[in-house]
């Protein structure tokens, strides 16, 4: 597995969003209530992140992305922070990336991310939250 090199910042998530996908088929019936089921138990959801780099650093961030990560396609380990801590996590690049110069020789990179193992309480940890 490729994973995020050491010497790149982290990565920020950028906003506060989360966007879980919907595992859920609905299917019309002619009376009463859609049906639903569930699709897969698989969820993927998608996380917008952004670092800034300075120039050098953009280009081999650029090269890392292009050969490593085959254009993003490629699934890599990268730890990010999010609502149970900071954890390793599996992702791949949603689709390019974006860079803006900001000034001083540095760039504000963006992309979204698909994470396939987002982190989650397990469930004894769920109902010792949630006792009801």
């Amino acid at each position: 597995m490729i994973t995020w090199p050491a010497f790149f910042p982290k990565p920020q998530r950028a906003g506060n969003s989360r966007a879980p996908a919907d595992l859920s088929i609905r299917s019309s019936v002619i009376n009463g209530p859609n049906l639903a089921r569930q699709r897969s138990s698989f969820q993927i959801e998608t996380c917008p992140i952004s670092l800034v780099l300075a120039n050098e650093w953009l280009a081999v961030f650029d090269s890392f992305w292009h050969y490593k990560l085959n254009h993003g396609a490629a699934w890599f380990t990268i730890t990010l922070a999010g609502e149970t801590g900071t954890v390793a996590t599996v992702a791949r690049f949603v689709e390019g990336y974006s860079a803006k110069l900001v000034g001083g020789g540095h760039w504000n990179v963006t992309a979204e991310l698909e994470i396939d193992n987002t982190p989650r309480l397990t469930l004894s940890e769920y109902i010792a939250e949630n006792p009801r």
